[in-house]
């Protein structure tokens, strides 16, 4: 899961990119960059490696970018990990041959087969990131196309057709010259990564400075938003974002849309706009065929963003009426009754306040923030690589408050239960505060299955609810009472059909093509260590 930004004819291009990345920070804390493009194409700034958007776009660094003249196009991201380690920094740049700088969103899950085929041809690797394949696809095809368009203009209608496909090929390989860029190479080129890379994957680019370029997978399973900003002199900004806070003011972007499955938007350095349907026949049958990651609304995304119009924290608080219905039951079945004057709701800051106020809201009862946030410990423990780290981030960042849970029963609301290091480590915490009790409950559905579309959970067995009941969850992690809510009482809280989202960690069901999942499972295990 990694945050994704770029945009062209910016008049602060630096700033507008780095406050885009410092408000998409919640979505990748271990690497951070940014690529700049001039009017020529060329690429005149470079700043990436590990680290938060501050410890990389220092000062300094961005001062020096903001010195570098006549900028048409940018593109930046954070990252989190899923392949390969947090030295692998994107934006990627392609020289070949018309200067691309890429940026991507998801899973590549036949990575290991492709890239080995690509790095063949080119001889070598520039990332073990899995952009590295997109970025070859992209780039070999957008040459390939632009040239053939040229040598189409060249020869008669019957000429060219009387040419094979190798020996067509062959003469794009043989001559060199440069070839003008088109929206149809540009589809051209999305399409082969549509045929080639199996996954999950929101992509954006900058091909020199002639465009910028944002494209989504198939089924649309990451988020990607458009925006445009207008100055008061009429020239027009746009730039493309994870997620809409990137847009918010003072940055002065209006949010158009968001993207559809199989859809490329092109913005051309002189403003025009072309955009296609790849897969499907109208944007009404790309959005049929969408699985958006419900784990996006129920965790990743930043609670003021947008989704279809529906903000983030509000659906999130429905989620939370929903499970004080469920946290009903499950007492009643344990033969309790709620006692409203002991009880009090805490949520686990952030993704779970939202939750815990439709919670709190439904059943009447006290919520407060008695699980105080760390905000100089801003790493989101779930991101952590191993379990080591996981532990020392979650003991780092959670401060419970003793005054507000000692005699109390504690009703714990958090976005999801994963791994349950955090959940365990804030048990402790409560117990030693006095709770008498602690029920912990979640917004999301037991997670059982492994995540190939952009979560770093490659195996199953790392998984908290995998093989265990709830009441075997609730003895591990010290709980007296563990509820999760029915994945089916979630079908009509976004008002749209349950098929429009994936709920393959919660199911199993993938709507993605994997590839060989197997072999990138235990690529991504040995990346983390073993872990």
């Amino acid at each position: 899961m990694c945050g994704i930004y770029a945009n062209i004819n910016s008049k602060e291009p630096v700033e507008d990119t780095e406050d885009a990345l410092r408000r998409l920070q919640h979505r990748g804390f271990e690497a951070a960059g940014i690529n700049l493009h001039d009017e020529n194409g060329e690429l005149k700034g470079c700043v990436r490696g590990p680290g938060m958007v501050k410890e990389v776009l220092t000062p300094e660094a961005t001062r020096r970018l903001r010195t570098l003249p006549n900028i048409v196009s940018s593109v930046g991201h954070v990252r989190y990990t899923t392949v390969g380690t947090s030295i692998d920094a994107q934006p990627l740049h392609d020289k070949r041959p018309y200067g691309i700088s890429m940026a991507h969103n998801g899973h590549v899950t036949n990575y290991l087969p492709q890239v080995q085929e690509s790095r063949q041809k080119r001889h070598g690797k520039i990332s073990d990131c899995d952009v590295e394949k997109i970025i070859d696809p992209f780039s070999e095809s957008l040459r390939k196309q632009s040239r053939k368009q040229v040598l189409r203009r060249r020869l008669s209608e019957t000429e060219f057709k009387e040419l094979d496909e190798e020996t067509l090929d062959r003469i794009v390989e043989e001559e060199e010259y440069y070839a003008p860029i088109t929206k149809e190479a540009i589809y051209a080129a999305v399409r082969e990564v549509h045929k080639k890379v199996k996954g999950a994957y929101s992509v954006v680019a900058a091909i020199g400075g002639e465009a910028i370029v944002a494209f989504k997978d198939l089924h649309g399973v990451r988020p990607l938003c458009w925006g445009t900003k207008i100055y008061t002199d009429g020239a027009r900004a746009h730039a493309f974002s994870s997620e809409d806070v990137a847009f918010f003011p003072p940055m002065g972007y209006e949010l158009q849309r968001e993207l559809y499955p199989s859809e490329v938007v092109i913005i051309w350095k002189n403003g025009k706009v072309d955009r296609e349907i790849l897969a499907y026949s109208s944007d009404e049958e790309a959005l049929e065929n969408e699985r958006f990651c419900f784990f996006e609304i129920d965790y990743f995304m930043f609670y003021g963003s947008s989704w279809r119009g529906k903000t983030i924290g509000r659906v999130r608080r429905e989620f939370g009426r929903n499970g004080a219905h469920a946290y009903m039951r499950k007492i009643s079945e344990k033969g309790r009754v709620l006692d409203k004057d002991r009880t009090i709701v805490l949520p686990v800051l952030d993704s779970g306040r939202n939750d815990a106020e439709g919670f709190a809201d439904e059943l009447g009862l006290d919520r407060f923030d008695g699980i105080a946030k760390n905000r100089y410990e801003l790493s989101r423990a779930f991101m952590g690589l191993t379990p080591d780290e996981r532990d020392s981030k979650s003991r780092r960042k959670h401060i419970v408050i003793p005054q507000e849970v000692k005699g109390k029963v504690v009703v714990v609301r958090d976005d999801s239960i994963v791994r349950a290091n955090t959940a365990r480590i804030i048990i402790r915490y409560l117990r030693d505060a006095g709770a008498i009790e602690v029920h912990w409950g979640t917004s999301c559905p037991r997670i059982e299955y492994s995540c190939h579309g952009g979560i770093d959970t490659p195996t199953s067995t790392e998984l908290i609810a995998h093989d265990r009941t709830d009441d075997d969850i609730a003895d591990y992690i010290g709980a007296d009472l563990m509820v999760y809510p029915e994945l089916a009482s979630f079908m009509n809280i976004f008002g749209l059909p349950a098929n429009r989202f994936s709920f393959c960690c919660l199911d199993g069901n993938y709507s993605m093509d994997l590839g060989d999942i197997v072999s990138f499972a235990k690529k991504r295990v040995n990346d983390r260590g073993g872990s």
